[in-house]
């Protein structure tokens, strides 16, 4: 076997060594023979440096900069200094950071990682580093200080002595393994939890620790690993090369190299085996220890016993015995499962058997060998080791009689020798030095061990060996025997240690001053003295949190600054320059992880009390900010090795402990950062303590770190400071700072005009009520000087925060705040209150604001700062947003009301909460107005209703006092309410005018009509008759509310002059209020030219047409009216832009010569004309087809002025689809400047008017349809009873004209009728009627019967039902009449003495084309009933004239309405029970008794006729459409049969020949019909043929 494989075998720590090269090289400096140090670079090779003490020449470890194009670029910081603010562009956000490339390298393919090692550090990019080095020096400058660059020494060019740890540091990174992460990680200090865990381990275990000192990572290199190997590696690499051996001889001769002795000494003693080494040994000493063991045993049985088994024997024994040292130790913990348990004891049990038997076969050697063989400093040794070995099973006072016969043994042995005995372990962590001052220590330490157990709240107790632990476990009582023991043994006097408490005993440990308390200080003082480092620190540490426990954080602070500075001074110090090179590296990584707890501390106690920078001196701060500085320097080197690793100038490090200490110097840099500025802070001058200097050396930090990814580590800690400060500082240039903070810390991406935040990878976290309530005034302050409010909080970004912020900060709780329940209460009984005069009058004069507490509480005081009110204007910009699309959400409003309220009741009285209250109350009526008429067509939700709109006036008034206050305060020098609103105050106050007058004038108006105002309640009075009830108050007329608005308006023009909507709504007002109509016309003629001035006219793509729309409907009603001439009315329509004087085609053109004209007249008609072709034109500008007042003021000019009913129908039947599949009967836009709710009155306005324009044209067909629809409509239209009634009337009205029915037509005719003649003939009617329906015939008027009887179903329990009743028994009547007449004309004369039904054009097309069978006179098919009655409106047509609405008088007979009546029997009147008596004799016979019809009488009869003589059922129409197919093939089949009897030469049967003609066209017939049925649904009777 090669000796390269086993070389490489001793570095690889796999389980079976492997082969390894023959040039097993270190990561850490090596010493060389010319007093120079061989280092390993990035790329594997060994670089050589100077001596210790001596400058750092020009970089040796050579190579080209790689040159490959792929390298990602450094990033250009950001820096936002205030002055270059203006210049520096909002983009900057794109540029690649050094967190981005850092994620960028783990992503990196093999190829980038492989060209990675042939890179160096001469090829990085360190211009920005060196930016930020100047820029802290020309701040600390101010100081008198100066932060020195590192960059020569991580470039390896000249740096001065002082440098040396910031080069030893950096060779660590270069080297790291797994040995010095154990260094860095397993200082840190323990908390409470742990430390409360670790009690089952005693007190003598930590000392034993604490013991070994520091000399056991204090260790020189193996020879194995270097370059200039030594004579004892050349040896054994000659001897195995030049021999034939077996893979387990080369195992036995490389173990013997390591533990025997040879001139240069041994190498388990002297030489520290790195990791792979140390491993391998473990490995072949688990595989091979019986062999070996075999191989040892067998030397003793030779004649002579050499030194070099003594020494491997001496060596297995202590190898054994350290790894069953630490085995114990884990198994004392009791860590992890019960398994891992047991399999401890069984590898412990094993490794004590192992220990016995090299420790007797030693004993065997010894015994046997010869004196020269056995020397002396062997025999010590293993006594050294035996004691640690048997301390686990003895009493501390054996122990510490074994150390002190040790000690004299030393002794002794240094007399004979007459020079110090030291043997170092250095490969051992549980056995120290072996030397008199480790002695000493031992000794020390069993003494002082009843103090150090008071201290760390743990027993003098000894272990149990493993016999006695697998055996019988110790009962209490043994172990406190023991106790007793072994504290009346070690030290005498200890029961005065009850008296002293811990921080007493920590006291008298740490400081001289108080050492003559402790009994035992001598002894504690000789531990401390040889303990280490990590062992005194956890004292201080205890001692000082004592302090802060205590309240005495000063104390505590001096402390951990003390120590932090002596554990930097220890690194930087000029004796760190006189040690070795692992000696420094060692207290590196200490002092590094004595630093991280003692930053920790610091920043938290200055984070918690900053008062204690106040008592430093100028000096001690100074000191302290250049111990800080030094820190930071050696921290700088690892941003460079990060920085490095992440553009692939070298390789990560792939051992797991790398990422652990990577996280653990991140933490340390942001924890030292932060200290830094407090040092810096107290340090700089009075007159430089400024925000300028403050904010931007925090800009500066927060961009070196922040570009690394490291600002957010340490849970944040360095934003938490940096926050702190900025909220401290209240710099209004410190926006862009705090927006990256928030960024970082948060996640919360907020944005101002010029900046947004950079991504540093930060991770966030959650906000704290605390901080939230700090930064609450920055993000008001952020949020409201943007420019559009509105806007800003629309940004999902800005939502985003204020929930966070709301989320942190809640609400305030009125159970917990007295003053806030008090102005609660306060707030509802303004808002419960009535609307009276006193309360406008005092809107517009000012006066006393609501008499609200204030309150001292934290969440008040945000509340005082607008954070509800923006919360709430939020809400309501959202619902305003969301309802421009659909129904807006009533939980955006009602959280914007439930904000506006905490805002007012924080004692702000805020003007801009109470107008966004008004503002969320209206947005709540006006979204029940809008979609739903039912809303205040009942009489709950109107009322609830009415309640919102009274809310919301009311919290206007509030707003207008307030904003009158606040200004004669400001006239008087007062500050405004909202001074630092003033952007948006200006905005709302704009508009509050405006919007108190429209506020007023919609609660005014249809449809609520004045049910805001009225809702007064009542109060208990006494007088003269007693005790009365009356309103508080007498409501305010409707004249009054619109002065009131008239007022409002005026103020609101007066404040906004360009508003178009104040000018439109005075005008209106103004109508109302009965002003000359010269004042009217102005306002709106001053509307349209605002709005043209805005841009709202015809140029626009949507234009607003309502002010032209307003001003041609003024002057056409004050034109009606008389108040205006024509001529004047023109002249008024030519300041619209869409006045039009060309004449309206469908109006025929008056001639002005033409003799008697009067010319008046013509004027008027030369007026109207030009108004209606101006309305034309208006209408079409509207291109969405949205607004239909203009369509109706068309329509109503037609029909009223030109007098043009069907012209007006078809103008207002766009509005009324009939005869579509919609079930609305009619279909109008909202426009979006259109009062919420108006919409349903115009609905309702307009059906009612299209019902009289029906009723003119006779369309009895559209009226029944309308009817249909309108029915169920109820939420479509307001006042929809009114409206239903009205179709009702309508419809009866023209189906009397219709069907000539005069008036009382139905009483003169029941009062002609006999029951029994009745009774009689409507049976016989029935009967003729079903005959008839079976040959396809029915009566005339039966599709009249059917229409208004669906029309009293529909009715039935909604609406009056006289009239339709009246109706309904006057068409049957004509039906009956004219049966009568069919069968006897004389008894229809005789049965009315009406004159008969003249014969019109319509019913005479009702039998056209109708067969007649000699019985019931003209009839129709039966399908044809099936089709809607329609009556033609022609020219010709002469309609009576009538008003345009109908009386109920005119319709209906003097009789009582019925109802009930189709569920009565079909019976004769009743007749009495008795039998007649016979007429005597000579007696006169007595008349019969006559019986009148009733109309009772006749509505029972119509149901089972309308039974009879309705159409077929839609299932039966679907089963005729079915069986048509059938038919027609049928008809043809036969006619094919007849062509071929038409061929043949026969005679035909003349009588077969008709009955198949007779057959045929009935078939015929019937498929026809068929064809109509099927097609056709069942809807009112239509008689119009095409």
């Amino acid at each position: 076997m090669d000796i390269d494989e086993e070389s490489k075998a001793a570095q690889e720590s796999t389980p079976t060594p492997a082969p390894a090269s023959d040039s097993v090289q270190d990561t850490t400096s090596q010493p060389v023979t010319d007093g120079s140090t061989q280092t390993s670079s990035s790329d594997g090779t060994l670089e050589k440096s100077e001596p210790e003490g001596s400058a750092r020449p020009d970089s040796q470890n050579g190579g080209e900069a790689s040159t490959d194009e792929n390298k990602p670029e450094s990033e250009e910081r950001q820096t936002r200094k205030r002055k270059s603010a203006s210049t520096e562009p909002a983009a900057n956000n794109d540029t690649p950071n050094r967190s981005s490339n850092r994620s960028a390298s783990n992503r990196s393919s093999k190829r980038v990682k492989a060209r990675s090692d042939e890179q160096t550090l001469d090829s990085m990019d360190v211009a920005e580093d060196k930016s930020f080095f100047e820029q802290l020096t020309s701040f600390l400058s101010l100081c008198n200080m100066k932060f020195e660059s590192v960059i020569p020494v991580f470039l390896d060019q000249d740096y001065p002595h002082s440098d040396q740890y910031l080069y030893d540091f950096k060779l660590i990174l270069q080297g790291w393994d797994d040995s010095q992460a154990e260094i860095l990680l397993k200082n840190e200090k323990p908390s409470k939890k742990s430390s409360a865990s670790n009690n089952n381990q005693s007190i003598l275990q930590t000392l034993d620790f604490a013991a070994l000192g520091n000399d056991n990572i204090v260790k020189a290199p193996s020879s194995l690993t270097q370059n200039n190997t030594s004579d004892r590696c050349i040896n054994y690499i000659q001897r195995i090369n030049s021999g034939d051996y077996h893979l387990q001889e080369v195992r036995f001769e490389f173990i013997y190299a390591l533990l025997s002795e040879d001139e240069n000494g041994c190498s388990l003693l002297d030489e520290f085996w790195p990791t792979a080494v140390a491993d391998t040994v473990r490995q072949i000493l688990d595989n091979c220890e019986s062999l070996i063991y075999s191989n040892v045993k067998s030397a003793l049985l030779s004649t002579t016993v050499s030194s070099p088994h003594l020494e491997v024997c001496e060596g297995f024994f202590e190898l054994l015995v350290d790894y069953y040292l630490t085995s114990a130790s884990s198994l004392d913990a009791k860590t992890g499962t019960k398994a891992n348990v047991k399999e401890l004891e069984a590898t412990s049990k094993l490794l004590f058997a192992k220990v016995d038997r090299w420790r007797q076969l030693f004993c065997d050697f010894a015994s046997l060998s010869s004196p020269e063989s056995v020397t002396s400093e062997l025999l010590l040794r293993h006594k050294w080791v035996s004691i640690f070995l048997e301390a686990r099973s003895c009493t501390p006072a054996a122990n510490l009689r074994q150390f002190q016969q040790s000690k004299s043994m030393f002794e002794e042995h240094e007399r004979k020798t007459n020079h110090p005995f030291v043997m170092e372990f250095t490969n051992f962590s549980n056995i120290p030095r072996l030397s008199i001052e480790s002695c000493d220590t031992q000794i020390s330490k069993y003494r002082a061990a009843a103090v150090f157990a008071r201290v760390f709240d743990m027993e003098v107790k000894s272990v149990p060996s493993l016999d006695e632990r697998g055996s019988n476990e110790s009962t209490p009582e043994t172990e406190r025997d023991v106790n007793d023991e072994a504290k009346e043994d070690i030290a005498d006097g200890s029961l005065h240690l009850e008296e002293l408490s811990k921080v007493d005993l920590l006291e008298s440990i740490l400081l001289d001053e108080h050492k003559e308390r402790l009994p035992e200080h001598e002894a504690v003082s000789q531990f401390l003295s040889h303990a280490s480092i990590q062992f005194k620190f956890k004292l201080w540490s205890m001692l000082l949190d004592a302090y802060n426990d205590q309240g005495e954080s000063k104390k505590s602070f001096e402390g951990y600054l003390r120590i932090f500075e002596s554990s930097v001074d220890e690194i930087t110090g000029d004796m760190f320059l006189s040690k070795s090179d692992h000696q420094r590296s060692t207290l590196i990584l200490t002092c590094l992880s004595s630093c991280f707890d003692i930053c920790k501390m610091l920043q938290r106690l200055i984070a918690a009390d900053e008062e204690l920078l106040l008592s430093l001196s100028p000096q001690r701060a100074s000191a302290a900010l250049e111990t800080t500085i030094q820190l930071l320097r050696m921290l700088h080197i690892y941003n460079l090795f990060d920085d490095a690793i992440s553009n692939n100038n070298i390789a990560r490090h792939s051992h797991n402990s790398w990422k652990v200490a990577s996280r653990h110097f991140e933490d340390l840099i942001c924890h030292t950062w932060s200290i830094f500025y407090f040092f810096y802070r107290t340090c700089l001058p009075e007159q430089n303590r400024i925000p300028d200097t403050l904010n931007d050396i925090m800009s500066i930090v927060h961009d070196a770190i922040g570009s690394r990814g490291y600002c957010g580590k340490a849970n944040g800690v360095f934003l938490d400071m940096v926050i702190r400060e900025l909220s401290r500082l209240d710099w209004s240039e410190s926006e862009q700072d705090m927006i990256q903070c928030l960024h970082c810390r948060y996640d919360l991406t907020l944005a101002s005009d010029t900046f947004s935040p950079f991504d540093h990878y930060a991770g966030g976290g959650e906000l704290d009520r605390k901080t939230a309530l700090m930064l609450s005034k920055f993000i008001m302050r952020m949020i409201l000087n943007r420019k559009n409010l509105n806007q800003s909080l629309l940004r999902n970004e800005v939502k985003i925060a204020l929930d966070e912020f709301y989320q942190a900060i809640g609400d305030p709780d009125p159970a917990l705040i007295l003053p806030v329940a008090h102005n609660f209460s306060i707030l509802n009984d303004y808002l419960a209150s009535s609307l009276t005069r006193s309360l406008f009058r005092t809107s517009l004069t000012g006066g006393d604001k609501l008499a609200f507490a204030s309150s001292p509480n934290e969440i008040v005081k945000v509340g005082e700062q607008g954070f509800y009110y923006i919360l709430g204007y939020q809400q309501l910009s959202q619902f305003r947003i969301r309802k421009r699309s659909g129904p807006g959400r009533t939980e955006d409003a009602e959280d914007a009301i439930k904000f506006f309220q905490f805002d007012i009741v924080c004692n702000t009285n805020r003007f801009e909460s109470w107008v966004g209250l008004a503002q969320a109350f209206d947005a709540l009526a006006d979204e029940d107005l809008t979609w739903d008429a039912e809303n205040f067509n009942t009489v709950e939700t109107r009322r609830a209703l009415a309640v919102n709109q009274r809310k919301s006036i009311l919290a206007c008034a509030m707003a207008a006092k307030v904003f009158l206050t606040d200004n004669e305060k400001q006239k008087q020098g007062g500050a405004a309410a909202s001074a630092a609103m003033s952007a948006h105050y200006e905005q709302l106050a704009s508009t509050l005018w405006g919007l108190y007058a429209k506020l007023i004038y919609n609660a005014s108006r249809p449809p609520m009509q004045m049910e805001a105002f009225t809702d007064i309640p009542e109060q208990i009075f006494c007088g003269f008759e007693g005790l009365y009830k009356r309103p508080k108050a007498q409501p305010v007329s409707e004249v009054s509310i619109f002065k009131m608005v008239d007022i409002c308006l005026i103020l609101a023009i007066k404040s906004n002059p360009t508003d178009w909507n104040n000018y439109y709504l005075r005008a209106k007002v103004l109508y109302k209020l009965k002003s000359p109509a010269e004042e009217a016309l102005e306002q709106i003629i001053l509307a349209t030219k605002h709005l043209s001035e805005k841009g709202g006219g015809s140029a626009t793509h949507y234009p607003i047409i309502e002010p032209h729309y307003k001003l041609l409907s003024l002057v056409i009603k004050y034109v009606s009216k008389g108040q205006l001439r024509p001529e004047q009315g023109l002249e008024y329509l030519k300041h619209s832009a869409y006045y039009d004087e060309k004449p309206d085609s469908r109006i025929q053109p008056m001639p002005a010569s033409q003799p008697g004209i009067d010319f008046e007249r013509l004027t008027f008609y030369l007026f109207f004309s030009r108004c209606l072709s101006t309305l034309v034109k208006l209408r079409a500008v509207d291109k969405r087809k949205w607004h239909h007042r203009p369509t109706y003021r068309i329509a109503k000019l037609l029909s009223e002025r030109f007098g043009d009913a069907q012209a007006a129908k078809e103008e207002m039947s766009g509005f009324f689809p009939l005869k579509s599949i919609s079930k609305a009967p009619i279909h109008i836009w909202k426009p979006d400047l259109e009062r919420s709710g108006e919409q349903f009155e115009f609905r309702s306005r307009y059906i009612i008017y299209y019902v009289d324009l029906l009723k003119q044209t006779g369309d009895f067909e559209s009226l029944c349809l309308l009817a249909r629809k309108l029915r169920k409509f109820s939420t479509g239209t307001a006042r929809h009873q009114e409206a239903w009634e009205y179709v009702c009337l309508g419809t009866c009205f023209a189906l009397k004209q219709f069907l000539g029915i005069p008036t009382k037509f139905t009483e003169q005719v029941i009062n002609k009728l006999l029951f029994e003649e009745f009774n009689a003939h409507s049976q016989n009617l029935l009967a003729t009627v079903e005959k008839a329906k079976s040959e396809n015939e029915l009566p005339l008027l039966v599709g009249e019967l059917d229409a208004i009887a669906e029309i009293r179903r529909l009715n039935n329990g909604f609406g009056s039902t006289a009239a339709l009743d009246d109706t309904y028994v006057a068409v049957y009547l004509k039906i009956y009449l004219n049966y009568l007449e069919s069968i006897n004309p004389t008894k229809a004369e005789t049965a009315v003495t009406t004159t008969p039904v003249p014969a019109t054009p319509t019913s005479s097309a009702l039998t056209n084309g109708a067969s007649s069978n000699g019985l019931l006179g003209a009839t129709v098919p039966i399908e044809t009933t099936a089709q809607t009655v329609s009556t033609p409106s022609t020219p010709s047509l002469t309609v009576p004239s009538f008003s345009s609405r109908i009386s109920i008088q005119s319709l209906v007979s003097p009789e009582p309405s019925l109802t009930d009546l189709t569920s009565a029997p079909s019976t004769p009147p009743a007749r009495p029970s008795t039998p007649p008596k016979p007429p005597t004799s000579g007696a006169a016979t007595p008349q019969k008794e006559k019986v009148r019809v009733t109309k009772r009488d006749i509505i029972i009869r119509i149901t089972p006729f309308l039974k009879a003589v309705v159409s077929k059922s839609g299932k039966q129409a679907k089963e005729k459409g079915k069986d048509k197919e059938k038919a027609k093939e049928k008809k043809e089949k036969e006619k094919k049969e007849k062509q071929k009897e038409k061929e043949k030469p026969k005679e035909k049967d003349t009588e077969k020949e008709n009955i198949k003609e007779e057959k045929s066209n009935e078939d015929e017939k019937e498929s026809e019909l068929e064809d109509k049925g099927s097609d056709t649904p069942k809807q009112v009777p239509d008689t119009k043929q095409d």
